[in-house]
């Protein structure tokens, strides 16, 4: 279980890098290749794209954000995530700026590359998000088996709710109810058999 958690992890923090060098490179396209068209007053860039690789401190902020939302741990709903990630996104951007700026680097990296990657950030870490989330489901890794007490109508939507969210990576698996025995149908698909559960007095 231990092992299966720690997977999970180490692939949704790839993703996560994967997301932010995204951003990183569009934004030093940006940059380097269109902004010098629209506004002619830019300074010089004599900055690589390998030099803000080498900047290792910067994906490890979003990181530590995108962790403070509990995105690493907690099984969320795709809109929740969504928010949660968009909130970690607009923490990490300002915290790096907000670093770069106290610490009087300006001169050392630009920040014109850093604010169009963040505005870049806000997409690619959903598209990354949401891909690697599809890859698991089709997959069928890391998904958490989960019974629903209660096969009544609430109990049921629950379930539907859950199967139709393929970012939960959870899979229902049955029921626990005190009146019913026997199996019901979510979303007309399968059948889930659920379980007599006697409760105590």
């Amino acid at each position: 279980l231990y092992g299966k958690s720690l997977s999970f992890f180490l692939c949704l923090v790839i993703s996560d890098l994967i997301a932010f060098y995204l951003a990183l490179a569009g934004g030093f396209f940006l940059r380097k290749s269109i902004l010098p068209y629209i506004c002619d007053n830019l300074p010089i860039f004599y900055f690589t794209f390998t030099y803000f690789v080498s900047i290792w401190w910067m994906p490890l902020v979003f990181i530590f954000f995108i962790a403070l939302e509990g995105l690493y741990t907690k099984r969320l709903s795709f809109w929740e995530s969504l928010k949660r990630l968009w909130k970690a996104v607009w923490l990490g951007s300002v915290a790096i700026l907000a670093l770069i700026t106290l610490g009087k680097m300006g001169h050392r990296i630009s920040r014109l590359v850093l604010f169009s990657a963040s505005i870049l950030s806000f997409f690619s870490f959903p598209f990354c998000r949401f891909l690697i989330k599809r890859l698991f489901h089709s997959l069928k890794l890391f998904q958490e088996k989960i019974i629903i007490l209660g096969a009544g109508q609430a109990g049921q939507a629950v379930a539907k709710g859950i199967n139709r969210d393929k970012h939960y990576d959870c899979e229902v698996i049955g029921f626990l109810d005190d009146y019913k025995t026997g199996f019901v149908q979510v979303d007309g698909k399968k059948s889930v058999s659920y379980t007599h559960l006697t409760l105590p007095t």
